[in-house]
């Protein structure tokens, strides 16, 4: 099992008074964003790009209950493995993996400090601003 590449996750009620603060403040590019289902107009995520590193920004989506105000996105190679490594070495699992809606495989673990992250299958290359 291969961890290919990785980024925080932010989570916030205002995505786009947050999404600005990181344009404006760092000079953030947005490079993707998943619409509301419900209202295509506005994104329930983005991801920016800051300089080399990627920050991404959820709003509305279950990380883990309350109070998780940020986690992890690790892509890797075979998620399935990947959880069962997890849980071998002590993280609780959350979710099982399994299908979004993005067209990704998505599970959802604690580590053994209670932090939050999400294991997914990302596009072929690696590049985690390819949609």
């Amino acid at each position: 099992m291969v961890v290919r590449s990785g980024f925080p996750l932010l989570m916030t009620d205002d995505l786009p008074r947050l999404a600005r603060f990181y344009r404006e403040a760092f000079d953030a590019v947005r490079t993707y964003g998943f619409p509301d289902p419900d209202d295509e107009t506005r994104d329930v995520y983005v991801t920016l790009r800051l300089g080399r590193s990627v920050l991404a920004i959820g709003r509305k989506l279950d990380i883990g209950g309350e109070g998780s105000r940020a986690a992890l996105w690790l892509y890797v190679d075979d998620i399935d493995e990947a959880a069962r490594r997890a849980h071998a070495a002590g993280a609780a699992i959350v979710a099982p993996p399994q299908e979004m809606p993005w067209v990704e495989r998505v599970a959802q673990i604690r580590d053994p400090d209670g932090f939050l992250v999400y294991l997914g299958t990302g596009p072929a290359d690696g590049d985690v601003d390819a949609s």
